[in-house]
């Protein structure tokens, strides 16, 4: 009975530990993704803003 108790919460450990690596592998890659768009974002605003401050009939 002991050893059967045991191998329940060895193996209740082991689900725990796996579960959490699993997670650890999905939050990187959305965190990627979104770090990407938001640098895509930053310089489709940079470009607006730089035409924005272009003043017409000047030289750059």
């Amino acid at each position: 009975k002991l050893a059967a108790k045991e191998i329940r919460e060895w193996t209740g450990l082991f689900l725990k530990t796996k579960q959490k690596s699993a997670m650890r592998e999905l939050i990187p890659a959305e965190l990627k993704k979104a770090h990407k768009e938001a640098e895509a974002m930053d310089e489709r605003l940079q470009n607006m803003l730089g035409d924005a401050l272009e003043m017409p009939g000047e030289e750059n």
